[in-house]
């Protein structure tokens, strides 16, 4: 009886290593020899790592629970977004079509072909009716795109994909749709990704035009500033988000530099905040560009999070009180903005 179930577990044991599914990185051959790193895209933690050798990086999926991931190779992140599947995945990169442009990647089995499938529908949905063919003509573009990425989302909201629609779509088009798939979906609040988005989105309802500021405090090499510091203190405060690596934000700085010029001495006062940078390199370029304001550095995740903000560069006006008047102020917007409280 003992040698015949030993018999059966040994049998089985065969099986399982026989249909083991895999997801297989077929990588140019100059990465040989690096440690190839997956990470949850979620969570960020690394889930499995191996050597690439032979141009592959091959790590065993049987009996895990498909998630959204990212490969890392060397210090390099070669495949930003692809769903780990246990049905098998074979992913093929190439070499970057020229300097700085990402990798080439072709994500085929499981999930990924139902993610490939959802955003060729989606973008099939657009090119439609931007082609004046589709049978909704007469619905407004944002609301077609809105009804088919919703339709999307909740079928597929048991799995990688709709938790991926959730994350992309969430704050630009499913703002309204969200907190009822999160009664609906209550497990999506477990996601961290969805948890920083809810934050970002009570962020920026809290910060609209009319509300009071929203305190902060920005700390780096020994020194703390408060935002209070400055906003609330009897003058119009233009406060700038940005980053050194971010050219957006270098060509507002221009519109800036001359609504300082225009009202610095009618009660306006500028400040930039550097966030999600390197401190050093935000101080280097405050002085390469020559920023006449006074500019803090090491902004954190928690002081955008604060107000909403997802991207930069990010302008928001302050009135003598603190009330929030104007934001995401870009352009000619700044000076005309502007020119509605000082004369």
């Amino acid at each position: 009886m003992k040698h015949s179930f030993l018999l059966a577990a040994a049998a089985l044991a065969t099986s399982f290593a026989a249909s083991a599914a895999t997801n297989t990185f077929n990588l140019p051959a100059s990465m040989n020899g690096a440690m190839a790193r997956l990470y949850n895209f979620d969570t960020e933690q690394i889930t499995d790592s191996v050597v690439v050798a032979d141009g592959k990086a091959v790590f065993r999926s049987d009996f895990i629970k498909p998630y959204a991931a990212t490969l890392v190779v060397g210090d390099q992140e070669v495949v930003p977004l692809y769903i780990f599947d246990n049905n098998g995945v074979e992913i093929k990169v190439k070499e970057p079509s020229q300097p700085g442009a990402p990798y080439s990647v072709e994500a085929k089995g499981g999930l990924n072909d139902t993610y490939s499938q959802v955003m060729g529908e989606l973008t099939q949905t657009a090119e439609t009716y931007n082609s004046g063919q589709a049978n909704n003509m007469n619905d407004d573009f944002t609301v077609v795109v809105h009804d088919a990425i919703l339709a999307s989302t909740k079928r597929n909201i048991d799995n990688p994909v709709g938790y991926l629609m959730v994350v992309m779509f969430g704050q630009q088009w499913l703002q309204e749709d969200i907190p009822g798939l999160i009664r609906d979906f209550p497990f999506l609040e477990k996601y961290n990704k969805v948890e920083k988005m809810l934050t970002q989105m009570r962020g920026l309802k809290k910060t609209q035009p009319g509300n009071l500021y929203t305190n902060f405090e920005v700390s780096y090499d020994g020194t703390t500033h408060y935002l209070s510091d400055v906003v609330g203190k009897g003058d119009y405060v233009l406060v700038d988000f940005w980053a050194s690596w971010c050219v957006p934000c270098r060509k507002e700085m221009r519109h800036i530099l001359k609504v300082q010029k225009v009202y610095g001495d009618k009660g306006l006062k500028v400040l930039g905040i550097a966030v999600w940078d390197n401190p050093a390199n935000s101080l280097k370029a405050a002085t390469d560009w020559g920023l006449p304001w006074p500019v803090w550095v090491n902004g954190t995740e928690k002081v955008t999070d604060l107000y909403g903000i997802t991207g930069i560069p990010c302008i928001i006006l302050f009135g003598p009180d603190g009330t929030i008047l104007a934001r995401d102020l870009h352009g000619d917007d700044i000076s005309a903005t502007i020119a509605r409280y000082l004369k």
